[in-house]
């Protein structure tokens, strides 16, 4: 497993050649081994990998028994990965509305997943899928939800390949003190008495980074959660009216 380990820090760092060097056989040699645990990481790391390599037909060999071994295990975290690995797949033959109906499938597996950093990556595929679809302000909330997960984790590099995602979308840039998008839905569900489990289930993400994102909304509006809904009406009514993502095109 030395190799998918040192696949997954290429794939995190962009080396995609690299990556493409330790993880192109490993999925066979697993089978020919007879280790076909859905669960273990390569999978998803080399599909990944492959695709971004432009070796869609490889990849498509890959995610047939990914998938079909996920489905004997019953695994939800498997199943997340195999999703996510079809929606990358379909996304790179073309097929946007395809992929993003599996990435939904994917965050609806299990809508509060132990497995934060699978998770992540997951968003993170989603987001660069929305953002080539035009969909920006709905890609900017999935990298921003990546971007928190990571950064919760202490995940650095996978943080930055966010980050990067994000300078893609064109738009404004946001003051530092201005609430994200992902924020504002936090913010929000809140407000209207929610507890931070209903919210993780609600926006797929964990309670944690729930939290996380509450303590940010809370310095930067300087309220606490009981204020939040009067904060949040009195900043709405002072905003410029926002555009929808056809318009930001």
């Amino acid at each position: 497993m030395t190799l998918g380990v040192l696949g997954r820090l290429e794939l995190a760092v962009g080396n995609l050649e690299a990556a493409g060097g330790y993880l192109r056989d490993l999925p066979p040699r697993l089978l020919a081994g007879g280790l076909n645990d859905p669960t273990l990481p390569v999978w998803g790391d080399a599909i990944e990998t492959l695709i971004a390599l432009g070796e869609l037909e490889q990849a498509r060999s890959y995610v047939e028994p990914y998938e079909l071994h996920a489905h004997r295990l019953g695994s939800p975290l498997a199943m997340e990965g195999v999703f996510r690995s079809r929606g990358l797949l379909v996304a790179a033959e073309g097929d946007i509305k395809g992929a993003l109906e599996a990435f939904e499938r994917s965050l609806a597996a299990q809508p509060e997943p132990p497995w934060l950093f699978e998770r992540g990556r997951t968003l993170l595929c989603l987001g660069g899928v929305r953002r080539q679809a035009q969909q920006k302000r709905a890609a900017r909330e999935a990298l921003e939800q990546a971007l928190a997960i990571f950064e919760e984790l202490g995940a650095r590099l996978w943080a930055e390949k966010a980050r990067a995602e994000l300078r893609r979308i064109s738009g404004r840039r946001r003051p530092s003190d201005e609430l994200t998008e992902t924020e504002r839905r936090v913010a929000e569900l809140a407000a209207q008495g929610h507890t931070n489990k209903v919210i993780a289930s609600e926006l797929f993400m964990g309670v944690s980074t729930v939290e996380a994102h509450l303590s940010r909304v809370y310095r930067k509006l300087g309220v606490r959660r009981a204020e939040l809904a009067v904060r949040l009406t009195v900043t709405a009514e002072g905003a410029p009216k926002a555009t929808d993502d056809v318009s930001q095109v």
